[in-house]
């Protein structure tokens, strides 16, 4: 899914391309899944695979941003990074977030700074057969390493908002204006606490619990047309274990 998603924000033909969480995220989950390609099914392990280099390429397009007309920033809920509190001084029990929503008014910001850097190195463990993308994934560290984080109170009614960012927008005052206009106008609504397209992608995986019923009913009479055992195995192995509604 990862993959997917890192296509689809590249190619996304939007001014402002939000990503939800962190830039360095999808580095995490790429490591996860090496570690456990080894165990994967062959047929996820072929399709993690086939994906992985067209991912990486727009990874590392997220994480320079080399277009002048297009913008990438991701929007972590929370970080454990506190680049604010180290370069203050205060206390280590104190959040950047928590802080600067009671020190920034609306319309101000902080920042950019650089993202703190990890306790080990940026690294994706590719294994032998994948040793050609060992270039790309050198860029990626390396774009990884000139990341800066900003934070950001848009309106009086939201919290101040951690922004992720390339340092090509950092380092160019034009394209940080339109960054932060962008995230102005996708919080204009006291209703909602976070950018616009956020919301939206987030209220559209919660509800997908809803569809399950229908997926799973029309998975079962699929597999049931093409089994020539005992259909009532079918049903039996689909079957939800958990009690879906009280009715």
């Amino acid at each position: 899914m990862m993959e997917y998603e890192l296509q689809l924000a590249s190619r996304a033909p939007h001014d402002v391309v939000f990503l939800d969480g962190s830039l360095a995220t999808p580095m995490n989950y790429f490591n996860q899944a090496m570690a456990e390609i080894a165990n994967a099914p062959e047929g996820l392990k072929n399709i993690f695979l086939n994906l992985l280099e067209p991912a990486l390429v727009s990874y590392k397009e997220i994480l320079t941003a080399p277009r002048s007309d297009k913008v990438f920033v991701g929007v972590p809920k929370y970080s454990s990074r506190k680049e604010v509190r180290k370069r203050t001084g205060l206390k280590e029990s104190y959040g950047d977030r928590a802080l600067l929503t009671f020190v920034l008014s609306a319309g101000e910001f902080f920042g950019p700074v650089k993202l703190e850097e990890p306790e080990s190195p940026w690294t994706i463990k590719l294994s032998e057969e994948l040793q050609s993308l060992k270039k790309l994934e050198k860029e990626i560290r390396s774009a990884l390493d000139n990341l800066y984080i900003l934070y950001y109170r848009p309106q009086p009614w939201l919290p101040a908002m951690r922004l992720e960012f390339p340092s090509s927008i950092a380092n160019n005052n034009q394209r940080l204006a339109v960054l932060l206009k962008g995230v102005e106008y996708q919080c204009a609504s006291a209703s909602i606490m976070e950018p616009y397209p956020l919301y939206i992608s987030d209220r559209m995986v919660k509800h997908l619990s809803r569809a399950l019923p229908a997926i799973r009913q029309s998975v079962t009479q699929h597999i049931a047309t093409k089994y020539s055992e005992d259909t009532g195995d079918i049903y039996l192995g689909m079957h939800s274990y958990r009690t879906e509604g009280g009715r």
